[in-house]
């Protein structure tokens, strides 16, 4: 199974970045050049997306439990939460 995410890298270092390094990803590196990539990674900003779609009328007010239908006015709202902080 393939890594695709940061999340999912992040993870498979289980705290110990020269054993995946030297193990699965079968490079050496120096151990300060894994520690330089680490900090890097773990300050990559990791966000959750929600996401709706609402009905709204022609003065852009929310029609709150309206379905929408093809062709009408509507809003979609994106809410962005990081999921992680870095402590360096």
């Amino acid at each position: 199974m393939g890594i695709f995410y940061i999340p999912q890298l992040l993870d498979r270092f289980n705290g110990d970045i020269k054993y995946f390094f030297d193990k699965e990803v079968n490079h050496r590196m120096p151990y300060e050049d894994l520690v330089v990539v680490c900090k890097a990674l773990e300050k990559v900003p990791i966000v959750e997306l929600k996401y709706s779609v609402v009905r709204t009328n022609s003065t852009e007010e929310v029609m709150i439990n309206e379905p929408l239908l093809e062709g009408e006015e509507a809003m979609v709202s994106v809410n962005l939460t990081r999921t992680n902080r870095s402590n360096r």
